[in-house]
């Protein structure tokens, strides 16, 4: 029963994969241009991923690109260090646990679009993979530059304020989608999700340190109502970096 369990959610996942291809190009090549052409060629040679497990739904995973395994035995709730890899047309697979096989399902394998001299977030959901690109240019005043990334496909429309209400950062924001960028100054900052049309909180996240000069992609992750898997606010990070020294 757990094989067949395990191999209906393969399946699930796999449906996903065309609509996947279009969501994934239009994430990583629509915030190119909001890089500045200077600073990608000044970072040209270095271009790195950060990956997110935030299926709940999938027991561990596998995760190569241009065939060469980055990571193994990778869990859910699970964040990756940063992950060079040769930039241009990049092909991802994800493989799934064997649950007792001797060998692993392929969940996705697709060829990716990725400009060199980025930094790039891959996001496993249930039935999608997200991917988006770290706007690494300074943040003005030394902010922080944040966006919101709705990943819990269970999880109707949302709305994300902090403070109170005193910040916005999510309006109506659906499964698979992410906000626009909001810079906001460097502080802790209390998160309040509420779903779209409704007062009630689904998810808080007090405390929160966002630091200055730093964008940050915050994924909503898990499912409603699941004390095993509950919904979560998953920072990932990225510190601007210098283009003091940017070709002109």
């Amino acid at each position: 029963m757990r094989n067949r369990g395990s191999r209906a959610r393969v399946r699930r996942f796999a449906g996903g994969v065309m609509v996947l291809v279009a969501a994934m190009v239009a994430m990583l090549l629509g915030p190119v241009g909001r890089v500045p052409a200077a600073a990608q060629d000044d970072l040209a040679d270095q271009t790195r991923v950060v990956v997110l497990h935030a299926d709940w739904s999938l027991d561990q995973i596998d995760v190569y690109i241009n065939h060469e395994e980055v990571l193994q035995a990778f869990e859910y709730g699970q964040v990756s260090d940063w992950i060079d890899f040769e930039p241009g047309g990049v092909r991802v697979t994800i493989t799934t646990d064997r649950s007792g096989l001797n060998y692993n399902y392929v969940a996705f394998d697709a060829v990716l679009p990725a400009p060199a001299g980025n930094d790039y977030s891959l996001i496993v959901t249930t039935p999608i993979v997200l991917g988006g690109v770290f706007d690494t240019s300074p943040v003005a005043d030394g902010g922080a530059r944040v966006r919101i990334v709705h990943g819990a496909v269970d999880l109707r429309p949302v709305n994300v304020t902090a403070n109170q209400k005193t910040f916005e950062f999510a309006q109506d924001l659906g499964y698979s989608s992410a906000s626009d960028y909001t810079v906001v100054p460097a502080g802790t900052y209390d998160f309040d999700v509420t779903v779209a049309g409704k007062a009630e909180s689904v998810l808080t996240a007090p405390g929160m340190v966002l630091e200055g000069n730093t964008t940050y992609e915050l994924v909503i992750m898990g499912q409603p109502n699941d004390e095993n898997h509950p919904l979560e606010l998953r920072p990932l990070a990225d510190a601007a970096r210098d283009q003091s020294t940017a070709a002109p």
